[in-house]
């Protein structure tokens, strides 16, 4: 499968024209266009330069982060395909047999476990996952029949080999730098779940220059959620 970030490149190029301005924090990267659209994507603790480059090459992990945040402002604002006030733990998980998350998301595990539905995890960066080595990953993924997939994968570029290797689940995207794209169909996505902000929100940039992560920026913007559909153009 073709990567989904190189796909979008393609699809919808990118014009730094567009960019209004660029934060770059501890925990996450910002994109705010000139119609004060916003965009996010979180760095895993690494701060990035907010210069936009002359150049763009989608395999450069420095300008995926980029990319993803252009994007997610780019995209996630199309009314006409979102669904707004959607949360992943709106679907009915308690007709699958075996969950699993790639990313630790501490909000709906806790919903989770208070509706007694049973799942698994990975997350390489948390050392109190309890499935986290990578020995195995390869035999968690296989077995799943719902996977709930964190959008950096997109951005670090594992989404393909997730997907290659969970080939009879049910997939999902979540995170706060989800790209609302109905396009992730031809990757086999069902829906993509992430947020909104309202336009030109200082607030959330503020946050987020400010080093700060997901729960400080989260509730000012809204769940949302794109069903997918294919374009069968991959």
């Amino acid at each position: 499968m073709q990567d989904f970030l190189e796909y979008l490149y393609e699809t919808y190029g990118f014009d730094p024209r567009f960019i209004r301005q660029t934060v770059s924090g501890q925990r996450y990267f910002a994109v705010e266009l000139v119609n004060g659209n916003i965009g996010v994507c979180a760095t895993l603790g690494e701060k990035h330069d907010p210069l936009v480059p002359q150049e763009i090459f989608p395999e450069v992990y420095r300008h995926r982060i980029l990319l993803t945040a252009y994007y997610n402002a780019l995209l996630n604002y199309r009314t006409s395909k979102i669904h707004h006030n959607k949360d992943i733990t709106d679907l009915n998980m308690s007709r699958y047999r075996h969950i699993v998350f790639v990313g630790k998301f501490d909000p709906v595990f806790e919903k989770l476990k208070n509706q007694s539905i049973l799942f698994e995890y990975i997350d390489h960066r948390a050392t109190d996952a309890p499935d986290n080595q990578i020995k195995n990953q390869e035999k968690i993924l296989a077995r799943a029949d719902l996977l709930i997939i964190t959008a950096t994968a997109i951005t670090n570029g594992t989404l393909n080999q997730l997907l290659e290797a969970s080939p009879y689940s049910d997939k999902y995207i979540l995170g706060p730098s989800s790209i609302l794209s109905p396009e992730l169909a031809n990757w086999g996505i069902k829906a993509a779940f992430g947020v909104q902000f309202k336009p030109y929100d200082s607030r959330v940039l503020g946050i987020i220059a400010q080093d700060y992560g997901t729960r400080y920026f989260l509730h000012k913007g809204k769940k949302v959620m794109v069903r997918c559909e294919s374009t069968e153009t991959k």
